[in-house]
């Protein structure tokens, strides 16, 4: 039984048209839903944010140049998560605006990156100190889990160490 066939759902290639696939482009190979992707990417830029947002493709999830395309051309920006991705991406015609890069390891090619005009997201005291030495004076995004954890695995990254009635005080580790 095929994942289609569990979920009730029709699948969107017919039986005849992956093997006319198969013919034409041999195996392995991936065929992508358009519609689909462009439908949810239509649904996600209609989410009510009254402040703004910038929606952003995550690329690690797929970094098929024709996927990278299609969300280009509605207007998304990317979430790279390695210095190849941001690479990739700029290959693929994004405007380094458009490209957040994200990675958990610190980049070794911040300079040229943020010289580009890409920008960053830090998610520890090493990569704000790391980004503050090489790119001074420039922006950068921060992403914190204070407390909650993060990943599969909820391995919590800040301890809170007293409650006061301003807020709680954290030590990072």
């Amino acid at each position: 039984m095929t994942s289609s066939q569990a979920s009730g759902r029709t699948p969107f290639l017919s039986a005849e048209k992956a093997a006319e696939v198969r013919e034409r482009f041999g195996t392995p190979c991936y065929v992508y839903n358009r519609i689909t992707l462009e439908a949810t990417a239509h649904r996600a830029l209609a989410f009510p944010a009254p402040y703004g947002f910038t929606l952003r493709y995550a690329m690690k999830a797929n970094p098929s140049r024709g996927i990278l395309a299609v969300f280009r051309a509605l207007g998304l920006h990317v979430d790279a998560s390695s210095d190849w991705e941001v690479e990739r991406a700029l290959r693929a015609g994004f405007a380094p605006e458009q490209i957040l890069l994200t990675s958990q390891m610190p980049s070794r090619r911040v300079a040229d990156h943020v010289g580009r005009g890409v920008f960053l997201n830090a998610c520890s005291l090493h990569q704000l100190e790391a980004f503050g030495r090489v790119t001074p004076g420039r922006a950068v995004a921060v992403r914190m889990n204070p407390g909650l954890g993060s990943g599969s695995t909820k391995r919590t990254n800040a301890v809170p160490l007293r409650a006061s009635g301003s807020g709680t005080t954290m030590r990072l580790r």
